[in-house]
């Protein structure tokens, strides 16, 4: 909302909310069904699970789901996608009250209206629901345990004309699982029309709703990085922050890229971004245009040195020189003293900068450290270079490798090369006294994951294996990840070692 409100009218957000969209457009289900990253309660591992497997097609379906995602009621996904819009496991009289849910008794007003005609109108449902609850709670009193055998045998007495004792049994065991949690049907369809809300924004207002997630999970330690990931995963390149063309917050500049926002720097802060938007008219100039232009503002030093280190003054320094202008800028805000005249500052400046002309160029590695520290990580600098990178795409062209670890887990191989940054290596001794280790290993887009290598393999690598660049052969395992070797178990230790080749550059 804070995105679109910085960049949309408000009559055109008024349309928006209340105006553009309809629960019939198929649209919002197609998109669900596609990418559930960041959709109001179905982005999480679980419900995002069952979306990829029931595919929903409508706002009731979605409902249902929304129900399906917790605790007492997911025994019954598989009844729901099995049944479609017509099977049910229960019989006529218990499943005529499910049409709208997959033959699944998923909400609580179900639960009451079958309690209710089971029993005759002797059992009111709203009194089963709220003993239902009692019994969803660890400690159980033996008077609710009692109080439920009276109620399942007012039901067995009132109902043996319609079902079997079997059918009973099953039934209210069913009850006694949904009491660990289930929804009211009211409570799921606001979840889902939230969820439908944010499913109409992520497929009509796409760089608004990635920019407005980003702002989001900026806001949350050590999720920002993975947010970055999912939108550049879904196209859009993240441009670094700007002093003069950064907003507030994460914003949308075309329909693929997205401008990271002054108040996502580490130590600048919601004011002084707004200071600086407000005073940057005709635009910041240099770091000492922009030092004097927002004199008597919250800018201060630690804001500017925040500013520099995150990337934000890059286009108005030398190329490479970002760790150099920082030394400057520190020496300037002690040589300066209290002086706020723009004449005796800019002096104080070119002085500064006359002083560290022998500072070298900024390291990739120091710009990934700066980065890290101001921004919560390096996103516009990494480990493998340009040159680096379009080797892998050469040797990928030539199906020798593939680019990331993503694609081996999409592609349909027992095994492939990848070609990784090993970070880190940790040796652990096993119970035997072999020992393996696990390998902090790094693809080209910045995922990283620890890899364990077993000590059958560990055994014949462990002299080349060091921190570097590889080429490395992995294969997924059943559960999304990643081990190193190869399914087919091999014995010969030079077929082995040929599972790791070192990336050894050559000279011109």
């Amino acid at each position: 909302m804070k995105i679109l409100q910085e960049n949309v009218s408000k009559q055109e957000l008024k349309e928006f909310l209340y105006y553009g969209m309809s629960y019939e457009d198929k649209q919002l289900y197609q998109q669900v069904n596609e990418s559930q990253a960041n959709i109001f309660q179905f982005s999480g591992n679980t419900a995002s699970g069952m979306i990829q497997r029931a595919i929903p097609q409508n706002f009731d379906e979605l409902t249902c789901l929304n129900a399906l995602s917790r605790p007492g009621s997911s025994f019954s996904f598989d009844d729901f996608v099995a049944n479609g819009t017509e099977g049910s496991k229960y019989p006529e009289p218990i499943s005529k009250f499910l049409k709208d849910s997959h033959g699944c008794i998923l909400f609580q007003e179900e639960i009451m209206k079958l309690v209710e005609d089971l029993s005759n109108g002797k059992i009111k449902g709203n009194y089963a629901r709220g003993l239902l609850k009692k019994l969803g709670k660890a400690n159980k009193k033996q008077e609710d345990l009692d109080a439920w055998d009276k109620l399942v045998n007012t039901i067995k007495e009132e109902a043996k004309s319609k079902l079997t004792t079997a059918e009973i049994d099953e039934f209210t065991a069913d009850l006694i699982t949904l009491s660990a949690y289930s929804f009211n049907k009211s409570h799921a369809a606001a979840y889902t029309y939230v969820a439908c809300e944010t499913l109409y924004m992520s497929r009509y207002f796409k760089p608004y709703f990635w920019a407005a997630s980003l702002t989001y999970d900026a806001t949350k330690n050590d999720v920002i990085k993975d947010s970055i990931k999912s939108a550049q995963k879904n196209g859009f390149k993240i441009l670094p922050p700007d002093v003069n063309s950064s907003n507030l917050h994460f914003t949308p500049i075309s329909e693929k890229e997205i401008r990271f926002g002054l108040n996502e720097i580490k130590g600048v802060g919601e004011e002084p971004a707004k200071n600086i938007i407000e005073h940057r008219e005709g635009g910041y100039k240099s770091i000492i245009d922009f030092i004097i232009k927002t004199l008597g503002t919250k800018v201060n030093k630690r804001i500017t040195l925040a500013l520099i280190g995150g990337g934000a003054f890059d286009d108005l320094i030398p190329e490479g020189e970002r760790k150099k202008y920082l030394k400057i800028t520190e020496q300037f805000y002690v040589d300066k003293k209290t002086s706020k005249n723009p004449d005796k500052l800019r002096e104080v400046w070119e002085k500064c900068v006359e002083d560290h002309y022998l500072d070298g160029k900024t390291s990739n590695e120091e710009y990934m450290e700066m980065e890290k520290n101001y921004l919560s990580g390096s996103f516009f600098h990494g480990v493998f270079s340009d040159d680096m990178v379009a080797k892998i795409e050469k040797l990928k062209s030539l199906n020798k490798c593939l680019r990331d670890f993503n694609e081996i887990r999409e592609e349909d191989k027992a095994s492939a090369y990848v070609f990784v940054h090993v970070k880190d290596l940790r040796c652990h001794q096993q119970k035997n006294g072999k020992m393996m280790v696990f390998i902090t290993a790094e693809d080209c887009n910045g995922e990283e994951l620890t890899i364990p290598c077993f000590a059958s393999y560990y055994e014949h690598i462990k002299e080349k294996l060091l921190t570097g660049f590889y080429l490395m052969k992995v294969y997924p395992d059943d559960n999304g990840g990643i081990l190193f070797g190869s399914r087919n178990w091999v014995t010969n230790p030079d077929t082995i070692r040929a599972m790791l080749v070192r990336y050894q550059p050559r000279s011109n």
